[in-house]
Order: C-alpha cells, then sequence, then structure tokens
C-alpha cells in the first residue's frame, strides 16, 4: 500500500491535484500511525494539514471571486434594469407628449376646418341674401315698371277719352252751330 501511495503522491504532485495530494497524505499518516512509526506520521498529518489549509484558502478564495463575480453581475443587472426603466419612463413620457402634441396638431386642424366651413357657410348665406336682395329688387322695378305702365295707360285712357270726349263735343258744338247757321241762312254756308 506503502508504495502504491508514494506512487499516488507523484501522480498528484505532477498534476498539482491539492486535493488528492491531501487524501494521499492523510492515508500515508494513517498508514504510518498503524506501522508506528509515528514521525513519519506526523510530517504526513502535517503535511496533509498544511495543504488542507492551503486548498480550503483556494476554495475559499474561489467561492468569494464567484460569489463576487454573481454580485458584480447582480449589480451589472441592476443598473440595466434601472436604465431600462429610465429608457421606458422616458419612452413613454415621450407617446404621451406626441400624443398631447398630435390631439393638439388635429384639434386644431378641425378648428381651422371648422372656421373654413363657417366661413364658406356665411358666404353663402351672404350670396344667397345678395340674390334675395337683388330679386326684390328687380320685383320692386317690376312693380314699379307695372305702375309706370299703368299709370301711362290710364294716362293715354284719360287722353283718348279726353281727345274723344273733347273732340266729340266740339264736333257737336260745330254740327249745332252748323245746323244753327243751315237754319238761319247765313251768307256762306248752304244746306246739302
Amino acid at each position: 500500500a506503502q508504495s502504491l501511495l508514494a506512487q499516488s503522491l507523484e501522480q498528484a504532485l505532477a498534476l498539482g491535484n491539492l486535493r488528492d495530494l491531501v487524501t494521499t497524505h492523510n492515508l500515508l499518516a494513517e498508514l504510518y500511525r498503524a506501522k508506528g512509526d509515528f514521525p513519519k506520521a506526523f510530517e504526513h498529518k502535517s503535511t496533509e494539514l498544511l495543504l488542507f489549509d492551503s486548498l480550503k484558502k483556494k476554495e475559499t478564495a474561489y467561492t468569494v471571486a464567484e460569489m463576487e463575480a454573481r454580485y458584480d453581475a447582480a449589480m451589472k443587472d441592476k443598473e440595466l434594469a434601472k436604465k431600462q426603466l429610465t429608457i421606458s419612463r422616458q419612452s413613454s413620457a415621450l407617446v404621451r407628449k406626441n400624443q398631447w402634441i398630435a390631439g393638439i396638431v388635429i384639434g386644431f386642424g378641425l378648428i381651422v376646418v371648422l372656421i373654413f366651413i363657417q366661413g364658406r357657410s356665411l358666404r353663402h348665406k351672404q350670396k344667397i341674401k345678395n340674390e334675395q336682395l337683388k330679386l326684390l329688387e328687380q320685383q320692386q322695378k317690376n312693380v314699379e315698371m307695372k305702375f309706370i305702365l299703368d299709370g301711362a295707360e290710364k294716362e293715354r285712357i284719360r287722353l283718348s277719352r279726353e281727345i274723344h270726349d273733347s273732340i266729340m263735343v266740339q264736333f257737336s258744338v260745330v254740327k249745332m252751330n252748323l245746323s244753327i247757321y243751315a237754319g238761319s241762312n247765313v251768307p256762306g254756308l248752304t244746306p246739302q
């Protein structure tokens, strides 16, 4: 067993495997203690303890380094999450801002369209009123023309009656005068 343990010790030294060295020194210390060679057992036990302490320090350092790496990774993840949260908040604030701007632009556009439609409606109403006024003026002119024509017609009728009546009266007067003259034998007038 001693020769096998010596070979195992050489291989562990060659490979630099601390765990196998600790185990091999422990087995050698037990072997020499069982043989009664206490100084060699003490030597191997001391070496085992030194190597075990070194192994534990390395394992502890590895564990600490691993924990530090995990902590650093967690802190980086935390910072990344904070940055993503900040970006998300800024993005949502930007979206809200854009929505407000879009709403204001749409509202302003609607107001402009309504003003345009209202102005167009007012112009149309004004045009209709102007047309109605022109129509009323035309109707008034037509009525005036009718009154003028009626007045002229009445004047013609009056004049024609007056002419007719006055001429007829004059003719009657002339005829009466003629019959008076015809009956009175006025020289120069001969009855027919």
